[in-house]
């Protein structure tokens, strides 16, 4: 359905989306973080295996253990947090019948793979 939508359309290629996040913060307060990622549609008409791509960017830490800001230990923001971004990777992947092909995330080496962030690395 959302690809022959597209398709019905010659003169769109991509479709770009700002997010606002919730945050739990370590007051148990939930917050929300004004446009803090963006999602991409992209449709590849020429493409036969892929011709929907989907491209989810996130432009803050709140979810990583560890991050480059001010204060960079942020285990227990992203203990809190973590799930939520594993779960819409999850929604993701089930309501569009796909499948992750692709983190680029090479600062984040071996705490985030295609299922979202690796549990073992929040301790």
């Amino acid at each position: 359905m959302c690809r022959s939508s597209l398709a019905a359309c010659d003169d769109i290629e991509e479709i770009e989306v700002s997010l606002d996040l919730k945050c739990t913060g370590l007051d148990g307060v939930e917050v929300l973080v004004r446009e803090s990622a963006s999602v991409w549609l992209q449709l590849e008409p020429d493409a036969t295996e892929r011709p929907l791509r989907l491209l989810f960017a996130l432009d803050v830490d709140l979810y990583f253990p560890l991050t480059r800001g001010e204060i960079t230990d942020n285990q227990a923001l992203a203990r809190l947090n973590y799930h939520k971004l594993n779960d819409f990777i999850d929604d993701v992947q089930q309501k569009m019948l796909s499948d992750l092909v692709n983190v680029d995330a090479p600062d984040y080496k071996g705490v985030i793979d295609e299922s979202g962030f690796v549990l073992g690395t929040l301790t």
